[in-house]
C-alpha cells in the first residue's frame, strides 16, 4: 500500500463499504468489496504495514465504518480484537518477527469461536485439547463464528485438557488451512446480516510444536473483553451517528418548506444530539483510560477497568437504540417508510444487536459481583480513577 494517512485511507474504504451495504445487508452476503478495501489500504493488520495505530485510531475506524456499513465495521471490531488477543499470545520479538513474514503482510482476517453451541459462557469450555502422537487436536461446536469461512484463522477456546475444568482454557490460534469448518446453522439475523455468523463445528489438527496458545483467563480479562466492549461501542455509535446525520437532513429539507412545521422535531433533535454528546465522551474517557492503562493491571485497576467497560457497554448498547428510535420519531413517515434516502430501517435493526450480544443483564450481574470486591473511589487528582 502507498503512504495514504488515516483519514485517506478511512475515506476510500467507507466509500467502498457504503456503496454496498444495502445489497450486503439485503443478501445476508459478507462484504467482500469493503474487506478487499480494508486490506488493501493496510487496515487490517496495520502493524505489518507499518503503520502505528493507537487504541483511539481503531475506534475511530469503527465509528467511520459503522456510519456507511454495519455489518463491516463489526467484522472489523472483532477483527480487531483477535488482532490484539494474538499479539498477548505471542512474545514480542517472536510478534514483531511474525509481523515481517509474507503472510501476515498480506493482511489476514482473524475471527474467534470463544463460545460453545448452547452457551453464551466466554470463561467456560466443553470441548477440549488432544494431544496424541505429536498432534494437537480439538473439536468444537461453536454456537457462532462470524465470518468464518473467509477467515484467515480462527482464535479458539478450549479446556487445556480432558481432564481439566470447564474454566482451565487455552486460546488457540488456528489457520484455516489448519481446520475444517462444517456448517450445523445458518445466520438469519435481523440485523448485522453481513457478519455470517453461523453455526458450526469446528476440527483442528496441528503439529504441537508449531501450535501458539497461551492461558485464556488473562488475555480474556486484560485485552478481549476490554477491547470488544470499546470497539463494538465505537460501532453501534458510529450507526447512531449516521441515523442522526439522515434525521438532520430530513429536518432542514423539510424546515426550507415550513420552518415552523419543524420546530417540535429540532427540539426533539435537540435533546438526542445531546445523549449522543454524553455517549462520545464516554467512549473517549474509556479509550483514553485503556491507552494508559498498564500492562498487565494490578488485581485491583484490572477490577476497575472490567467494571468501567461493563459499563460502558450496557450504557452505550441502550443510549443508541434510544437514539434510532428518536431519530424515527423525529423524520416521522421520511424514517418509516422504505425506500426512501432518509428511511432508517437498517440502522434500527443492525442496533437491536447491542443490548444481547452479549446480554446487557449477564454483563450487569458480573459487574455486581465486581463491586463486591472494591469499594467506590472518586478522584479528580488522577484521572478516571471509576468506582
Amino acid at each position: 500500500m502507498g503512504s495514504s494517512s488515516l483519514a485517506d485511507s478511512l475515506a476510500k474504504v467507507r466509500e467502498v463499504a457504503g456503496l454496498y451495504a444495502e445489497e450486503v445487508d439485503r443478501d445476508a452476503r459478507f462484504p467482500d468489496e469493503a474487506v478487499e478495501a480494508l486490506r488493501a489500504e493496510g487496515l487490517l493488520v496495520p502493524q505489518a504495514a507499518e503503520r502505528d495505530f493507537s487504541i483511539a485510531d481503531i475506534v475511530e475506524i469503527c465509528t467511520e465504518l459503522g456510519q456507511a456499513c454495519a455489518s463491516t465495521a463489526a467484522i472489523y471490531a472483532m477483527h480487531q480484537v483477535m488482532l490484539a488477543c494474538t499479539e498477548r499470545l505471542l512474545p514480542e520479538p517472536v510478534w514483531k518477527k511474525t509481523l515481517s513474514t509474507s503472510a501476515w503482510r498480506k493482511q489476514p482476517l482473524l475471527a474467534s469461536s470463544t463460545t460453545d453451541s448452547g452457551s453464551g459462557d466466554l470463561r467456560s469450555s466443553k470441548n477440549a485439547i488432544v494431544h496424541e502422537n505429536g498432534l494437537f487436536s480439538l473439536e468444537k461446536w461453536a454456537s457462532v463464528i462470524s465470518y468464518g469461512e473467509q477467515a484467515d484463522a480462527i482464535l479458539v477456546t478450549a479446556r487445556v485438557n480432558e481432564h481439566a475444568a470447564a474454566s482451565e482454557q487455552e486460546l488457540v490460534f488456528v489457520p484455516s488451512d489448519r481446520c475444517t469448518l462444517e456448517r450445523r446453522g445458518t445466520w438469519s439475523g435481523m440485523g448485522l446480516r453481513g457478519t455470517c455468523s453461523h453455526n458450526f463445528m469446528l476440527r483442528a489438527h496441528l503439529p504441537d510444536q508449531s501450535a501458539i496458545k497461551a492461558s485464556f483467563g488473562p488475555i480474556s480479562s486484560e485485552v478481549m473483553v476490554p477491547r470488544s466492549h470499546l470497539y463494538w461501542s465505537a460501532v453501534w455509535f458510529g450507526i447512531a451517528l449516521d441515523a442522526a446525520k439522515k434525521t438532520r437532513d430530513h429536518l432542514k429539507a423539510k424546515a426550507r418548506k415550513d420552518a415552523q412545521g419543524t420546530a417540535s422535531a429540532y427540539r426533539r433533535y435537540g435533546s438526542l444530539i445531546a445523549s449522543m454528546q454524553s455517549v462520545w465522551a464516554e467512549i473517549i474517557a474509556v479509550t483514553d483510560y485503556l491507552e494508559r492503562l498498564p500492562t498487565p493491571p494490578a488485581f485491583k485497576e484490572l477490577t476497575r477497568m472490567t467494571i468501567l467497560v461493563n459499563n460502558l457497554k450496557t450504557t452505550v448498547s441502550t443510549k443508541c437504540v434510544e437514539i434510532i428510535d428518536e431519530c424515527i420519531a423525529c423524520s416521522g413517515m421520511a424514517g418509516y417508510v422504505t425506500g426512501n434516502p432518509t428511511n432508517l430501517e437498517r440502522h434500527l435493526r443492525d442496533i437491536q444487536s447491542s443490548r444481547i450480544m452479549v446480554s446487557n443483564d449477564r454483563i450487569d450481574d458480573n459487574s455486581s459481583v465486581l463491586l463486591q470486591a472494591i469499594s467506590p473511589e472518586f478522584s479528580f487528582k488522577r484521572r478516571y480513577n471509576l468506582p
